[in-house]
């Protein structure tokens, strides 16, 4: 088996007429969301070589016999490929005349292991032949061939290195030792993942030269951490054939870094809208992620589980929240999304804190659909005016009262002892933000940095900032404080006011969000998130599902 120059495969254009294709790659991988029609359009692709093509389905049985029952290579071989030992008739045999072609559940596990051993059992006839002429011609004899069993253990050895497979009298066995103890299971008790590993393995390696392969859920049965790891073995044991993944899973897309990607796009029942993926700087596994993924996206700050991603996903549930990390990331995936010609069809915006934002960098990034809260960071959300009065409500306490306590704690106790620090940072952050934004150019470059450095005049942001900061602290305004005054611990003064600890006013809020407080809590505070978010959608709904 040598690997080939290039491989030949057909797609349908959009009105279903085949539309050829080729690759270098010895893969391929088509994702679709679900209701894309992946399934049937293996079944096309079937269709269009039903000798050259072996298509292994979603719908398979994974419960082997103990023992193998015993065939010739060629009568498991046909049962495998054309669903009949002595037939080859694909078509009517395997799929009862293409009735069942996208939905019938193969059971061919016990035909699969005993064309495995039949074909070991001719590899070996030849090589004892092959060695009986060389000793009657008076000359050395061949060198060994590993057999298809040989490389189907090496690549178990690959996926399960703890275990063993053998074969001991047509019965397929996982053998491991644990405190000196052998301990030996056959095929029917192995594991869900064991058993498709035995299965999948086995049947690529029978399957004839120069084919092609379609697997449908290439990822079923399979913990992520073996797909990759399985599927580069069996495309390095097969480099004369052409693997055509066809899936919904993300991770799995990903991990085929060589791949082609081809994206359904849409599915009209009759024929597919498809488009080839091109690679771009963005991860591969975030792209696949929205292109799988139909509702408009919102990228955050944060990672998964965070206090962003649950409180984004309740105030915007027709959105699918991408946590992104960083600030940085935001920006810069938000910007690279919208540059995609492939996702123009796509809703993408970003959202991020206020941090320490001049209005004019604020309104650039608006231009790139990154939007910024009215407050500095997404925990004064839940400290605004409009939420103390939830608050209070909530645990009875005097609203005027709370709303008094947490002047006197954020602003006169916690900003005036720390106005200095934070006008140097925010100064910092408005230069870092110019000289990001000069023009420095390749041709001038000693010119152009002395003049984006002469433009800054960092006394003068200090000055400007400063002003800013000492009105919040004269004039006692609790909401301008929010808005500039960047600590995530200023809810910990709150949650002190309320006699409990922040994390647990965190998951209380939370909580109400998805009660009947849910829209008295985004009524409050709606006004301090981008105005694009909130007009797109007036008749919103909070999520209901539990965020705690």
């Amino acid at each position: 088996m040598t690997p080939h120059d290039h491989f030949v495969f057909f797609l349908p254009d959009r009105d279903g007429n085949p539309v050829k294709c080729t690759t270098t790659e010895n893969s391929i991988v088509i994702i679709g969301a679900n209701g894309s029609g992946k399934t049937r359009l293996g079944v096309w692709i079937e269709n269009c070589d039903e000798r050259g093509i072996h298509r292994i389905v979603a719908q398979r049985k994974l419960n082997p016999s103990e023992f193998t029952p015993p065939k010739s290579f060629k009568q498991a071989e046909n049962k495998i490929r054309f669903g009949r030992e002595d037939g080859e008739n694909k078509h009517l045999y395997k799929w009862s005349n293409g009735r069942e072609a996208a939905t019938k559940n193969i059971d061919d596990f016990d035909d699969t292991l005993a064309a495995l051993l039949a074909q070991r059992n001719n590899e070996s006839n030849r090589f004892r032949s092959e060695c009986i002429r060389a000793e009657e011609a008076g000359l050395e004899r061949p060198p060994i061939k590993p057999t298809k069993f040989d490389i189907l253990q090496e690549i178990w050895d690959t996926i399960f290195p703890q275990r063993k497979l053998i074969e001991d009298d047509s019965k397929f066995l996982a053998q491991l030792t644990t405190s000196g103890q052998i301990i030996r299971y056959p095929a029917s008790q192995m594991s869900d993942g064991e058993r498709s590993v035995l299965y999948l393995a086995s049947q690529i390696l029978c399957v004839p030269e120069v084919s092609t392969l379609i697997i449908d859920e290439p990822e079923v049965h399979l913990h992520p951490s073996l797909m990759n790891s399985l599927w580069t073995a069996l495309e390095k044991a097969r480099p004369d054939c052409l693997f055509i993944y066809i899936t919904h899973d993300v991770e799995f897309a990903a991990s085929r870094q060589t791949s082609e990607k081809y994206w359904i796009k849409h599915y009209d029942g009759k024929s597919w809208d498809m488009e080839k993926i091109s690679h771009s700087d963005l991860p591969e596994a975030l792209l696949l992620d929205i292109l799988g993924n139909r509702r408009k996206v919102l990228f955050v700050e944060g990672e998964k589980g965070s206090l962003d991603e649950r409180l984004y996903s309740a105030l915007f549930p027709e959105r699918y929240i991408v946590p992104c990390g960083s600030c940085g990331n935001v920006i810069s995936r938000t910007k690279a999304f919208s540059s995609l010609s492939l996702l123009h069809s796509y809703d993408v915006k970003g959202l991020i804190d206020r941090d320490y934002r001049s209005n004019n960098e604020i309104e650039s990034y608006r231009r790139h659909k990154v939007y910024c809260l009215d407050v500095a960071e997404v925990e004064n959300l839940f400290i605004v005016p409009e939420m103390l009065e939830i608050l209070a409500e909530h645990f009875a306490v005097d609203p005027n009262e709370l709303k008094q306590n947490a002047l006197a704690s954020i602003v006169d106790k916690r900003l005036v002892s720390q106005v200095n620090d934070q006008i140097s940072q925010a100064t910092v952050a408005r230069i870092k933000y110019s000289l990001n934004m000069a023009d420095i150019r390749p041709d001038d470059i000693n010119r152009s940095l002395k003049e984006a450095f002469e433009s800054i005049d960092p006394q003068a942001i200090r000055q400007e900032i400063d002003a800013i900061y000492r009105n919040i602290i004269a004039t006692r305004n609790y909401s301008e404080a929010l808005k500039h005054f960047n600590s995530k611990g200023l809810i910990f003064e709150i949650a002190k006011l309320l006699d409990m600890k922040s994390d647990a006013l965190h998951s209380l809020i939370l909580r109400l969000t998805t009660d009947s407080h849910g829209e008295k809590i985004f009524t409050a505070i709606k006004s301090y998130l981008p105005k694009e978010l909130i007009e797109e959608d007036e008749n919103r709904i909070i999520c209901s599902r539990d965020l705690s």
